[in-house]
């Protein structure tokens, strides 16, 4: 009996076992090549409205759609009381854009001593700054504005001084300061800030005043201003009227507008 002559394949095993190498190495270099990218993306996702720290091109969009000075501040309120609905880039100031951003500080300290916002002598001590610009967009409608936020510590004295100024008009939007110079010169807040505003070319109303602080609001929106002194200390800052914004919200949301409008009750520019 003859035995039958089954066809030769082992030729295909070794061929197939030869080609399983290579493409093994071609599926790696891929997965290496794409996992970065992926894991960027997922990234991203999640720090949408957080601080991101990159260099921007002269062919950025950042900032775009500049609002006015009530937007500006609308802008600024949010960053100090509802960031999350901001997407925020920051870049550290170096070189002659520090030093220059250092003139402008210091100008407008200087015009808040001789307004009587702040007590006279303060910047006499103040040695380096440091700081970075920060631009901000609000995720409802992509209005956007730069900011630079710089601080100086003055060893001599323990002043301390942390500003934001404008980066359109490069005038002094917010401050906290720690002096002596404070507490041997206390001033009205409603004083201290009437003065500010009206420097600021801001028309507020005034709100409430209890204590040192004392609070006006931006017409046409749900800014806030505070301005707060208490011994050594001073505070100005924009924030969010968080009850005003929340019953706005939930009207929109009654009428079915949900979160694509949000934004335009708090803002009327």
């Amino acid at each position: 009996m003859s035995v039958p002559n089954f066809p030769d394949f082992s030729h295909l095993s070794r061929n197939w076992k030869n080609c399983l190498f290579p493409l093994l190495t071609c599926l790696t270099v891929a997965g290496l090549a794409l996992l970065p990218l992926r894991l960027s993306v997922l990234e991203d996702g999640r720090r949408t409205g957080v601080v991101h720290s990159e260099e921007l091109g002269e062919n950025s969009s950042f900032p775009a759609r500049t609002p006015d000075l009530p937007g500006r501040l609308w802008l600024l309120a949010q960053r100090n009381s509802l960031p999350e609905h901001l997407t925020i880039v920051e870049q550290i100031l170096e070189g002659e854009e520090l030093d220059r951003t250092t003139g402008l500080a210091l100008a407008g300290l200087r015009e808040l001593e001789e307004s009587g916002v702040l007590p006279e002598g303060l910047t006499g001590d103040i040695e380096g700054f440091s700081g970075s610009r920060m631009f901000l967009r609000d995720q409802s409608d992509l209005s956007s504005a730069s900011f630079v936020e710089i601080s100086t510590y003055a060893q001599k004295t323990a002043d301390y001084l942390r500003l934001c100024l404008d980066g359109e008009s490069g005038r002094i939007l917010s401050l906290e300061v720690y002096s002596i110079l404070l507490a041997k010169n206390l001033t009205d807040a409603e004083t201290v800030g009437q003065t500010f505003l009206d420097g600021l070319g801001c028309a507020c109303e005034f709100w409430e005043s209890y204590g040192g602080e004392a609070v006006f609001r931006v017409p046409g929106t749900s800014v806030l201003y505070m301005f707060r002194q208490f011994g050594e200390n001073l505070g100005i800052y924009p924030y969010v009227d968080l009850n005003a914004y929340y019953t706005d919200a939930d009207q929109w949301e009654a009428l079915g507008l949900g979160n694509s409008s949000i934004g335009a009750p708090y803002y009327d520019g």
